[in-house]
């Protein structure tokens, strides 16, 4: 009996499949520390990781129109896994 592999696997995903999930995942962790700073008031610590994602999702914007390109379609869930794997290695 035949198993599909799992969702996610990075050699599943074109190269911009494997370069949204991990800009993605970076973004997914900005805003995490945004969460964070607002909620402990550390407005410096704000000023700082708010322009590192203007950045981060300026490349996840260009990342996502790259994906629009390629001539394999990609697998959202796919890219939502490898995100996953990738900001949570340890689990």
């Amino acid at each position: 009996m035949s198993t599909s592999p799992p969702p996610g696997r990075s050699d599943d995903l074109t190269v911009g499949g494997r370069r949204l999930a991990a800009l993605y995942a970076h973004a997914l962790g900005l805003v995490d520390q945004i969460t964070r700073a607002v909620e402990e008031g550390n407005w410096p610590y704000l000023a700082d990781v708010s322009g590192e994602a203007v950045t981060a999702f300026d490349e996840l914007s260009a990342a996502a129109s790259l994906v629009t390109t390629e001539a394999v379609a990609t697998v959202p869930g796919d890219v939502l896994a490898l995100a996953e794997r990738l900001a949570h290695p340890e689990e």
